[in-house]
């Protein structure tokens, strides 16, 4: 299972997912040092002029400039190497982090597949699911028979979309509210295996699609879990085509 738009916890995922997301270009520091190289060569030359200008003056502004330039060279190179080094941690704390993350809402998922409550919820989505399945197009022409329901697990309720809409709140059916991301994910993973389970004890009006396979997919959109059950199935209508 992957998570797109991954859920970060405090002020620690915080600062790893801002290290992570600057910009690679640090030229601003070298720059500075070019510009301060050439402000003291422009004072160097000034008070050399006071004094009457000389081929020393002129090679002195000439000197500073080139100091400035290579200060600055070896500053954004510096700069460069230290944000990259932060970056690499970043992303490896931020993969280890949703590695854990993962992993732990797997764990919890099996407590929410005891639960009689995720039961009630996944009859209401089993009908849904089915009837998606049932309408998807199998034209002769197509192939592969396709069908995908998604539903969407908050922490006050889960919605289901499909050939009808429905929602399963929390308040309503007295049950307590979920405790945030970690426990939607498990909530999700849940309901997903036992969709599978149930679809495969259901005998399909479309018997003639042969080889199905479901899969579940899951993104993280702020304040829910959207996890999509795709069907996916040789179209036993499908008819090749002819030769004239």
């Amino acid at each position: 299972m992957t998570l797109d738009h991954f859920p970060g916890y405090g002020a620690e995922m915080d600062h790893i997912r801002s290290v992570n997301s600057k910009p690679r270009n640090s030229g601003a520091g070298g720059g500075c040092c070019i510009g301060l190289g050439v402000i003291i060569g422009f004072f160097c030359f000034v008070y050399k002029a006071n004094y009457g200008l000389t081929g020393e003056s002129m090679l002195a502004w000439l000197a500073w400039f080139i100091i400035g330039a290579a200060a600055g060279f070896l500053l954004e190179k510096l700069i460069y190497a230290v944000l990259e080094s932060q970056q690499k941690n970043a992303a490896n704390d931020l993969a280890a982090y949703q590695r854990a993350f993962e992993g732990e809402a797997w764990r919890m998922s099996s407590r929410y597949a005891r639960s009689a409550v995720t039961a009630e919820i996944v009859r209401r989505l089993t009908g849904a699911l089915v009837r998606s399945i049932q309408a998807a197009d199998r034209a002769g022409h197509i192939a592969e028979a396709t069908a995908t329901f998604t539903y969407c697990v908050y922490t006050t309720k889960v919605e289901f979309d499909g050939p009808e809409h429905g929602c399963y709140s929390f308040a309503v059916e007295r049950c307590a509210d979920l405790n945030g991301p970690l426990d939607q994910t498990a909530l999700a993973i849940a309901i997903a295996s036992m969709l599978r389970s149930n679809v495969a004890a259901t005998n399909l009006k479309n018997s003639r699609d042969k080889n199905y396979e479901l899969t579940a997919s899951y993104k993280y959109k702020g304040d829910h879990v959207a996890a999509t059950i795709t069907y996916t199935a040789s179209n036993g209508n499908y008819r090749p085509e002819r030769s004239w």
